[in-house]
Formats: C-alpha cells, structure tokens, sequence
C-alpha cells in the first residue's frame, strides 16, 4: 500500500473507534499502537484505548476534545477544524476493514525493515548465524501475518464444530492423525491437531525407537512428518527404518555386514518405498538445536511441506539460548513454546523427555509416575497427554497414558523387538516381514 493509502487506513480506524466505541476492545484484539505510522494518530489511538478501558462515553464530544486539549494533540491534529476529518459517520460500520488494512501494512513495513536489515548485515558475519537470525525473524513476521482474532461467541465455535464434523463425515476419514499404534488410534482416534505429546522412560527403554515408528507410519499414509533428532544420527534412523521394514538386524546394517547378495534386494525395495514418504530428518546442532531454531524450521517445514507432525527427540537436550539458564528453565520454556507452536500450526506435536532417577530406587524398578519426568513440572501441566513407557521384560513393554486432555488415562502393554526397533501389539514373530535369521543378539 502507498502512505496515502495507509493514511486513510488509519484516519478510518479512527473514525470507528470515535463513532462506534463498541468496536474498540475487537480493534485491540487485531491492532496494537506500534501498527499506526503517524505519531499524531498513534497518539490520538492510545488515548482512546484508554478510556474505553477506563469505562469513560468516547460517544461524549466535550469529554474526547477536553481530553484532546489535556494531552496537548489538538494543535497538533490542526485544531478543532483538523479534528473534524475523524468525525466521518460514512466509516464506524467499516471498523474490521481498516483495523486489518492497519495491521497489513504494518507487516509489510517490518518485511521491508527485515530486508534492509538483513542487506546491511549480508556482508558481515557468520552466513550460518545470519541464516538462523533470518529465519527466526521470518517466522516472527509470518505468526504475526497470519494471526486471527482469538476471541469468539460461543455460538460461533459450537457452528465451526458442527461444520468441521458435518464436513469430515462428507469427505469421511479423520481430523486426528494415527499412529499406527492400534490400541492407541482405537481409544484416542490418534493424534489430535493443536495438541502435545509427551513421551518419556528411562534410557534403553525405545522411547526414541517408538517416536521415529510412529512418525513413519504417519509419512508412510502420506502426511508429513518432521523428526527433529537432537541425539540419533541420520544413519541410525536410516537403519532402524530398513530394520522395521525388511526384518534384518539393525546391528548388521549399522554394523556394515549384512550380506547384500542375499538381502540387498529387499534393502533397496525398502529404500525405495521410502521415496513415496514425505518425513524429513533434521540433525541440528549448535545455534540450529536452541528451541527458537527448532520452531523457526517447523514453521518453514509446515509452509513448504505441509507437515501433519513434529517430532522432536528429545526435550532436555535442547541447546540453551542463554548459557545461564537451568534445566528447569529451559525445560519450563520449550513446553510452553511448543503448546503455542502446535495451536499456531494446527498440528500435533510429539515430544520424548527423559525421567529421573526416582523409578530406580528401591529392590525392583517401578513404573513411572507423572512426578517422575525430569527437569520440570510444566511437562505435565503443559502436555495434553502425557505417555510413559516401562519395561516389563525384555520383550514387553508397559505403554500409559497417565494423561490425556478431555479423556480417561489408559494402558496396554507392548511387544517389542530390538531387533528391528518394532513396537507390536502382537508377537514379532507372527509379522510376515520377520526373518528368524537376524532375530539374536537383540538386547
């Protein structure tokens, strides 16, 4: 938009807000004082905000221009005769369309502040460093271009839903995605868009195992998946995922000996099915790994590819931004992050976490607890389920679902092989992609 134009956005914000103060708090909701480029109006807009909140008739003449004289704008929006240009009735039913022309404009000017910034600084520095700061400010900018009114009638919610549901039951499927855990996608319909997982065991237990299955199973059905792995090479998730569906060792693959003569064909079938997945792997580390890269790359990844999930593998091991933080803090600050990121994507977001010591003390390891998960007690409060898994025996695995946001908590127990890092309801054994030949050594 020129200035011209952002002018009579303004000027026409204004005019709504004097002649129809009912749609002030609303304006507030979409524009705020920095959004306004003349200082007069930006002024003249705060001191409206103001009495409304103080409860004060905006609809009362004397009592806005004695305010006006008391601030000392009046000379400054050219007397009372200046003043009149605010005063158009033509512009009060108007009041949404100049609030959102105010807010677009002011997008654009920080898109265009962005870019020089970033001329003047493309010549200096680290390009890495610069990529990151690029990033996270467009990620900045595109949360705020793409924010909606967060407040609505109940009536208005209760219609949405009732279309949402009318409107998948046309088109038929979900508007969960599964996870390809049977008695998980059975009790809980998968997982639900705008919400948090959080998954959590001790070390050795295939926390990380079970995340990365899940996650191919969602890109195997065709929705994207983001595994962000913090711990696991690229290597070892590419040996897991050709253990899982070949049925070879994942040692032998890892290890560089299986005997490609004999099963090489079935690898590169494996592999190729791959190709029809749409699951990225990022590896980040450094400056790429603090929680403000990690949810700058998912929003880009929700952009250009559409993800339908963010995994993340796993929460303690995220770099810190400020060196000075404690685990409490960085912990208590990524849970947060990660609820406002999965309700801004509309996307679930699955997370593993580790526990501490306290399942471990005493004669026999016991099963998890909620006040088992270590670093923070925002884990729990601000995941909408939580999930703790604890081995039974070498092959059963204890699956619990000690929290589950609007559902009854639930629990089934697992077989797994380690092998090919398979989770199964059955026995591993009865899966028809398993070869005897390469079950030994598991554990």
């Amino acid at each position: 938009m020129s200035e011209i134009e952002t002018s009579v956005a303004e000027i026409g914000l204004i005019n709504s807000m004097l002649l129809a103060p009912a749609t002030i708090t609303q304006t507030c909701l979409t524009v705020t004082e920095s959004d306004i480029v003349c200082e007069v109006r930006r002024e003249l807009f705060s001191m409206l905000v103001d009495m409304n909140e103080a409860g004060e008739a905006i609809r009362d003449e004397v009592l806005v221009m004695s305010r006006i004289r008391d601030s000392g704008l009046l000379d400054r929006l050219g007397g009372v005769k200046g003043f009149r240009q605010y005063q158009n009735a033509e512009a009060a039913p108007n009041a949404k369309l100049y609030a959102a022309a105010v807010r677009r404009n002011a997008v654009r000017r920080q898109i265009c502040q962005l870019a020089s910034q970033f001329q003047a600084r493309a010549y200096d520095g680290d390009p890495g460093e610069l990529a990151d700061w690029l990033r996270s400010e467009l990620g900045a900018i595109e949360s705020r271009a793409t924010e909606t009114v967060h407040i609505s009638q109940l009536s208005q919610c209760c219609a949405d839903l009732i279309g949402a549901i009318e409107q998948t039951q046309r088109d038929g499927g979900s508007p969960c995605v599964p996870t390809g855990i049977e008695w998980f996608d059975a009790v809980y319909r998968g997982l639900q868009p705008g919400r948090v997982y959080v998954m959590a065991a001790r070390p050795g237990v295939g926390k990380s195992a079970m995340l990365q299955q899940i996650a191919e199973f969602i890109a195997s059905h065709s929705h994207g998946a983001h595994f962000v792995s913090l711990e696991m090479p690229r290597a070892e998730i590419a040996s897991r995922y050709l253990a899982r569906q070949t049925g070879i060792n994942s040692k032998f693959l890892s290890g560089h000996t299986v005997d490609l003569e004999q099963h090489g064909g079935r690898l590169v079938e494996a592999e190729c099915a791959s190709q029809s997945m749409p699951m990225t792997i990022s590896e980040p580390i450094g400056r790429r790994a603090t929680l403000n890269a990690i949810c700058a790359e998912a929003r880009v990844m929700k952009a250009t590819h559409n993800i339908k999930l963010l995994a993340c593998d796993y929460l303690q091991i995220i770099e810190p931004a400020n060196s000075k933080q404690s685990e409490y803090e960085r912990v208590s600050e990524a849970t947060r992050a990660f609820k406002q990121l999965s309700r801004e994507l509309g996307i679930p977001i699955l997370l593993l976490s580790q526990l501490n010591r306290e399942t471990e003390k005493g004669k026999e390891m016991r099963r998890p607890r909620n006040s088992d998960l270590r670093g923070s007690g925002s884990i729990e409060q601000d995941a909408d389920c939580v999930i703790l898994l604890h081995q039974e025996s070498k092959t059963r695995v204890h699956f619990h679902v000690s929290k589950m946001r609007g559902a009854e908590r639930g629990e089934t127990f697992l077989k797994f092989d380690g092998a090919t890092c398979t989770f199964s309801p059955e026995p591993i054994e009865d899966d028809p992609k398993y070869h005897p030949e390469f079950g030994d050594g598991a554990w």
